[in-house]
């Protein structure tokens, strides 16, 4: 089975279950959509959408929240009317009441009540019985049975596909250009101080090994990395200025650089490793590639199917809410009675 995918239809968790309204006097819902026969009220679209906005105020902040937000209410509509579809089709496809009897239990196992009477009390608090919450259970995780059932367990990927794609688009599984490198840095910020160092800093490079020079770093290097014997780590591409990078990525492992004059005086670069574009080995990447193409080819035949649900189900959307729609449904119109 795939990974789970962030589809919208597989994020979609209109709150936690015990977390719903209480009970009401009896009012006239408006109604938003119909589903074959079935409803959704503009109280159901207005808690899914405050329960959406919720869990995304907890994962985003500035430009991602406004986009993600955009995008919950460009599609909330449809998935909901898609989940209200699937429990139908649970309804035909599977044995309901064992369904809730199931979903129930594990419920129960889950809240980790000790007896029957306390969870029923725990329920009415919430202003819930226990055949409502069975219900609810049904309408929550049986979309989800049918699409384990219709799309999950028909997704596979033979290891000569992953082969296969591995062998296509080798840039996409090369390591990223890095350097361990050490340094030298003599302070010399202008041409006089300059002109004083040069031959000091001449005589050091023209001593320095690759055995020697972490000692030499420690002994005589003016840098911050002088007590770490001038170890500057694992550099990559964009972590120093272009021309110490330039330098450190022409260089091979073990090699000691020229002098470079900088505006702050004389640099010498070692490479302990340069490593550049190397190529992962496939059973480095095997496990990960063949969950990113499940998961592509679960968005894809997830998309297919819920077409085909749609096409097989009467649904419509009152007038008031069809720009809730995405686009390409604009023509689900309810007609007025």
């Amino acid at each position: 089975m795939p990974s789970v995918v962030r589809t919208a239809l597989g994020t979609l968790i209109l709150c936690s279950l015990l977390a719903v309204p209480t009970a009401r006097a009896e009012v006239i819902e408006e109604i938003v959509a119909l589903i074959d026969g079935d409803i959704l009220t503009k109280s159901e679209y207005d808690e899914a959408e405050q329960s959406m906005v919720q869990d995304i105020y907890r994962r985003y902040t500035g430009a991602e929240l406004d986009t993600a937000i955009a995008a919950v209410r460009k599609t909330l509509l449809i998935d909901l009317i898609d989940r209200k579809i699937l429990v139908r089709r649970a309804g035909r496809m599977f044995d309901t009441e064992r369904m809730k009897e199931v979903f129930y239990e594990g419920f129960r196992e889950q809240q980790q009540v000790d007896s029957d009477e306390e969870f029923a009390a725990m329920l009415q608090r919430e202003g819930m019985t226990v055949e409502g919450l069975k219900t609810r259970l049904v309408e929550m995780f049986a979309p989800d049975e049918v699409v384990r059932f219709e799309v999950s367990s028909r997704i596979s990927v033979a290891d000569h596909e992953v082969e296969s794609y591995y062998a296509e688009h080798p840039d996409e599984f090369r390591h990223e250009d890095q350097a361990e490198l050490r340094e030298i840095v003599l302070m010399a910020d202008t041409l006089t101080k300059k002109s004083e160092r040069r031959a000091e800093v001449e005589q050091l490079h023209a001593n320095l090994t690759a055995e020697n020079f972490a000692q030499v770093a420690t002994e005589s290097s003016e840098a911050g990395t002088q007590s770490k014997g001038g170890h500057l780590g694992v550099i990559k591409r964009g972590d120093l200025s272009g021309a110490l990078e330039s330098v450190a990525f022409s260089m091979s492992a073990g090699e000691v650089s020229k002098i470079l004059e900088m505006p702050y005086g004389y640099h010498i670069l070692f490479a302990e490793n340069v490593r550049i574009g190397t190529l992962k080995p496939l059973d480095e990447v095997r496990a990960e590639l063949r969950m990113r193409l499940e998961d592509e080819r679960y968005a894809e035949k997830l998309s297919e199917f819920m077409v085909k649900a749609r096409s097989e189900s009467e649904w419509c959307v009152k007038p008031k809410f069809i720009a809730a729609l995405p686009e390409k449904h604009a023509d689900k119109v309810c007609e007025e009675m």
